[in-house]
């Protein structure tokens, strides 16, 4: 019940904010909404970028700031301990989602702090996410990691077998850090909500982007009781922002990618949602790159498809 309120808080919070309102007032809502956590919204470092070539990874010595990169491994255990990048942690996808009735939303920021905490990672860190290259489950993590302000953090482009390409050993053995004292932000402008996407439906400045397939798209077919899509939702589907190169997956160059998204506008706030948050934060995560403003909608079609009271349209 707190948890939701404090989701549907940050909404509230996003759309004042994007009406001017003053910091401050924000400030305390969010205060108010999470009390046993920093807040806190930090330019990202010019220097790093969301998405990262392996080959610039497997070069970098130390980072920008001189300290070593951490690396987060979010494959799942067996392929990990099949081989991983030397001193990678392991995490389970699956504990950046916090389970809700029948679907999940975002992990709660108490069990986010408990589990960085856990890792070893500090807040200064570097962190590197890689996977198998399809970029969802690095890409998810990248966006939690966003919401709750880390500064430093970027996607390895292409996962393990681009590094593999690039000349990059593996090992073994399971990674470990000394436990650490996390303690996570709060930047509420990369999570939207039921409500924000609500409200957003008449808001010109908004655009809503549906990262699921076409069929899903059409209403033809879908994971929640209601088929169909967000009213003035633009379908352009997570796996578009893909492309195979030497036999592993890549993200597309820029080019490709900035004639997919031009109809988006640079100017207009992007809401992506597919029905859980990976398409979408994939979606997130090759806008990020590209400079744009872009949110996650956290409840996603399994919550707008299961709410009677929403509007919904079919092509």
């Amino acid at each position: 019940m707190e948890l939701q309120a404090a989701r549907e808080g940050i909404g509230i919070a996003r759309m004042t904010d994007n009406r001017n309102a003053p910091l401050p007032v924000l400030g305390l809502l969010l205060a108010f909404l999470f009390p046993h956590v920093a807040h806190s919204h930090s330019e990202r470092d010019p220097d790093i970028r969301p998405l990262i070539p392996a080959a610039q990874v497997r070069a970098m010595r130390t980072t920008p700031g001189g300290e070593r990169p951490v690396f987060i491994d979010v494959r799942s255990i067996r392929a990990y301990k099949a081989g991983h990048v030397p001193g990678a942690l392991h995490l389970s996808i699956e504990a950046s989602f916090e389970p809700v009735g029948d679907r999940s939303r975002i992990v709660a920021p108490e069990t986010f702090r408990r589990l960085f905490s856990r890792l070893g990672i500090k807040n200064s860190d570097y962190v590197i996410i890689y996977d198998d290259g399809r970029l969802l489950n690095a890409a998810h993590l990248f966006w939690v990691m966003e919401v709750y302000a880390h500064e430093k953090v970027s996607v390895m482009d292409g996962g393990l077998a681009a590094w593999l390409q690039a000349g990059g050993k593996l090992e073994t053995r399971w990674a470990a850090r000394s436990r650490s004292v996390y303690v996570p932000g709060m930047s509420p402008h990369h999570l939207s909500t039921r409500l924000t996407t609500r409200l957003a439906l008449d808001n010109p400045d908004v655009v809503i982007v549906d990262s699921r397939s076409p069929r899903q798209y059409r209403g033809l077919e879908s994971r929640a009781r209601r088929a169909g899509h967000i009213p003035g939702a633009i379908n352009i589907p997570a796996e578009r922002n893909i492309e195979i190169e030497d036999g592993a997956p890549r993200v597309k160059p820029q080019g490709e990618l900035q004639s997919l998204y031009r109809a988006l506008g640079k100017k207009r706030h992007i809401i992506a949602y597919c029905n859980r948050g990976k398409e979408s934060a994939l979606t997130y995560l090759v806008l990020r790159n590209m400079g744009y403003s872009v949110s996650v909608y956290d409840g996603a079609w399994l919550e707008w498809g299961n709410d009677a009271v929403l509007p919904i349209e079919k092509d």
